[in-house]
């Protein structure tokens, strides 16, 4: 395997995938490697993990640059495993993920019969899908949706919700965790 000193990434080829350059080098156990980029708050509680874990983790802020041009702080961070420790870092954060995903399933599926929507996005995907039962469909997608996440709270209606993002075979449904009105469907 390679590595890349400039985006700190492993590859398979002899150039880096990401920037183009040519020197990658034979990574080494101790190379600290990218494992992910993610909202800082989401990597504060993965260093906290990652240290009852033993696995040594670094973090670095990332973003556009625009909102360090108004002094704010970066949104994101990137954060970084050595490379022995790579591969069970990625397997923690999949178990991670997966198991947030059965909690977000489990607290809307508990509440299915309070899901709804917009009459006028009920009527567009009722054309699309050839069905009546329109929040029938949207339960079963929620219900085998391979990821579910948080993408934070809501600030643009009423009360405390965040936005729930359900990726299901193509398409993705972003439903309000508090009134569980299916806010949006789109389609990959």
């Amino acid at each position: 395997m390679n590595y890349c000193e400039n985006c700190h990434i492993v590859t398979r080829a002899s150039r880096c995938p990401v920037c183009g350059g040519k020197d990658c080098r034979e990574v080494r156990e101790e190379d600290f490697c990218l494992l992910l980029e993610r909202k800082a708050s989401d990597c504060a509680v993965l260093k906290e993990f990652f240290a009852g874990e033993n696995i040594p983790c670094v973090a670095m802020p990332s973003g556009d640059g625009f909102r360090s041009s108004l002094g704010l702080r970066l949104e994101n961070e990137k954060l970084f495993v050595p490379y022995a420790q790579l591969e069970r870092a990625k397997e923690l954060v999949r178990a991670l993920a997966d198991r947030e995903t059965e909690r977000l399933r489990d607290q809307v599926l508990q509440h299915a019969d309070a899901l709804h929507m917009a009459p006028r996005l009920a009527r567009k995907l009722a054309k699309k899908w050839k069905t009546e039962d329109v929040l029938g469909a949207c339960k079963e997608n929620i219900a085998s949706a391979r990821r579910i996440e948080d993408g934070g709270r809501r600030i643009d209606g009423p009360g405390n919700g965040h936005f729930l993002f359900c990726y299901a075979d193509g398409m993705t449904l972003c439903v309000d965790s508090e009134s569980l009105e299916i806010l949006s469907v789109t389609f990959s």
